[in-house]
């Protein structure tokens, strides 16, 4: 019996996408930030990616992890995705969940800083095994006099879990192409989340203020490359393209696809300009 639980915990995944954080000084319109938010591997599944250890031997993964002289510039109440955890995957689902926070914001002018938070949460999951839906979306809220962080999640109970990478192809390699806008995947389409508007739930592949394409294919680096997503699940993929200087659209798409286990899918979407090839493979 022992051994049934453990293997139906390590089919499972936590998967983070997105964080807001806002500070409470009214001053802080534009700002930066850095610290670290850290995932308690409690099933010990994931030593590739572990980070450091408690006084109880429990060993930890990393979201997010930005020193002081490289922070990540914000404004007020930002939507900041996550990218890849420091693992090659998210951490199984266990009884419960610890999130591990220390973050400090700092002014535009970098004569301010604050501790917006430091310290752990732990959120009991026992109810999510118990009951009959395999998917469940949740936020988990870090409070303090400074400022809050919400950190956007969901519990999965069986996965694939799946690499991607985007290969741009020119249409005429010797015309370069300089884009901005992003590529997201909302996982399951509406399955789990339903009019995810503000965009909590999606994970961003790719996301540029300017991005150059040149030569006749180039492959892009990707802010999220790994995914676990529901055995026999959805992933909806949604892109908007446009030109840096004119802002007009390349490419404005959403597609829907079901992801098949042990099978490699191939997402291309082409417009006058280029094409772009979405791969997802089970890893």
């Amino acid at each position: 019996m022992v051994a049934f639980y453990l293997i139906r915990y390590l089919r499972s995944r936590l998967e983070l996408f997105t964080m807001n954080v806002s500070v409470s000084d009214p001053d802080f319109d534009q700002g930066s930030i850095f610290g670290k938010l850290l995932v308690k591997d409690a099933l010990g599944a994931r030593a590739d990616g572990w980070t450091r250890s408690d006084a109880k031997d429990c060993c930890y993964i990393s979201w997010f992890n930005l020193e002081w002289h490289e922070p990540l510039g914000i404004s007020y109440d930002s939507l900041i995705p996550f990218g890849d955890p420091s693992c090659h995957r998210s951490v199984p689902v266990s009884s419960s969940v610890e999130v591990d926070l220390l973050l400090h914001g700092m002014s535009e002018s970098k004569d301010q800083c604050y501790l917006i938070f430091h310290g752990k949460r732990n959120e009991p999951l026992s109810k999510f095994w118990e009951e009959e839906p395999k998917t469940k979306c949740g936020t988990l809220e870090f409070e303090s006099d400074i400022g809050r962080v919400l950190v956007n999640f969901i519990l999965l109970k069986e996965v694939v879990d799946a690499s991607m990478d985007v290969t741009f192809r020119l249409s005429n390699p010797g015309d370069p192409v300089e884009i901005c806008g992003s590529i997201m995947v909302a996982l399951y389409g509406g399955n789990v989340v339903k009019d995810d508007i503000l965009g909590q739930y999606k994970a961003t592949t790719f996301r540029t203020k300017k991005f150059k394409l040149i030569g006749n294919q180039v492959v892009l680096p990707l802010h999220r490359s790994l995914l676990a997503v529901p055995a026999g699940g959805r992933l909806k993929i949604e892109a908007l393209l446009m030109d840096v200087e004119s802002q007009k659209e390349y490419v404005n798409v959403m597609r829907d696809y079901r992801v098949r286990q042990g099978k490699t899918d191939d997402l291309c979407i082409k417009c006058d300009y280029f094409s772009f090839n979405l791969k997802v493979a089970r890893c």
